[in-house]
């Protein structure tokens, strides 16, 4: 009987302790547990380290929460190594350009074309100098301040090659949204940067996503800056291929045109094997290469 009693005993304890263990082990009022969880939620993909893989977090090249910035994907970064010499013999990745150039044939019959390209000078902008000197072509390159502070030496080679050097602004955002001071600090800066890395002072400036008001186009005017926007959009930064960006280019001519690209964002890389193909065909249908005039201004 002794045994049965402490057996009894034992057996009361253990019932007794269950409502103290159930209550020390259950979660305070309002807690979610790991039952409650949607399965389907994931786990926590923690803080974004910068959208665009070619740049380190913080950066402010685009303002993400800007409505004016259209918020795709980043293509993925390409594989590190060189890209392929353009001048090689090998046949141009984005396919040939249709006619086949033939600079002889019709010179400048057709009008001029002005080749821009925004947001360096970057990683791909020497290599981008070194295309359009084998090709003998001149652009323009609409620079951010913040970027030109960093590379000063690629100013001097863009002005060494024969191209210009433009206002973009000194961190890339919209205009529109900013103050009256800011909108000058912008400008002031990124001219003031331009100068001091030996380009001639700026004349013109392409207002970032092409956004201006009547403030900002006054703040342009008292700088002496007159704003350029573009007739082609290349949407080169989406990830296209090269034959679509060649092809936007070649599809959409005309006299006077100006040719939107960006020399300091990752998708330089892929612009960069487009614009081959690109002069090719642009001089085969008897376009010549200049520089945006100010008409460019209304264009979108």
């Amino acid at each position: 009987m002794g045994g049965v009693r402490i057996w009894l005993v034992t057996v009361g304890l253990l019932v007794a302790m269950a409502p103290v263990a159930a209550f020390a082990g259950a979660p305070a009022p309002g807690t979610i547990t790991a039952a409650a969880v949607d399965p389907d939620d994931g786990p926590d993909p923690g803080p974004l380290d910068g959208a665009d893989p070619g740049y380190a977090a913080g950066d402010s090249m685009y303002d993400t929460a800007d409505p004016l910035y259209d918020a795709v994907a980043w293509p993925e970064p390409e594989p590190a190594g060189p890209v392929s010499d353009p001048a090689a013999p090998a046949p141009d990745p984005a396919g040939p350009a249709a006619p086949a150039p033939d600079p002889a044939a019709k010179g400048c019959s057709a009008g001029t074309v002005a080749l821009t390209f925004d947001d360096g000078p970057g990683p791909y902008t020497a290599q981008v100098l070194d295309l359009l000197a084998r090709n003998r072509v001149r652009a323009t390159f609409f620079v951010v301040g913040e970027q030109v502070q960093a590379r000063p030496g690629l100013i001097r080679r863009i002005v060494a090659g024969g191209h210009r050097v433009q206002n973009h602004t000194w961190s890339h955002p919209n205009l529109t949204i900013l103050s009256p001071a800011r909108v000058r600090a912008q400008l002031t800066r990124t001219t003031a940067a331009i100068t001091a890395a030996g380009a001639p002072k700026p004349t013109q400036v392409r207002p970032p996503y092409g956004a201006v008001n009547g403030a900002v186009l006054r703040a342009m005017t008292a700088q002496g800056l007159t704003p350029i926007r573009w007739t082609i959009d290349t949407n080169d930064w989406r990830g296209r291929s090269a034959a679509q960006i060649r092809n936007t280019v070649l599809d959409r001519l005309q006299p006077g045109a100006v040719v939107l690209m960006h020399d300091g964002l990752p998708s330089a890389r892929t612009m960069i094997r487009a614009l081959p193909g690109m002069i090719a065909g642009i001089r085969a249908e008897g376009y010549c290469f200049g520089f945006p005039r100010a008409r460019s201004a209304a264009a979108h």
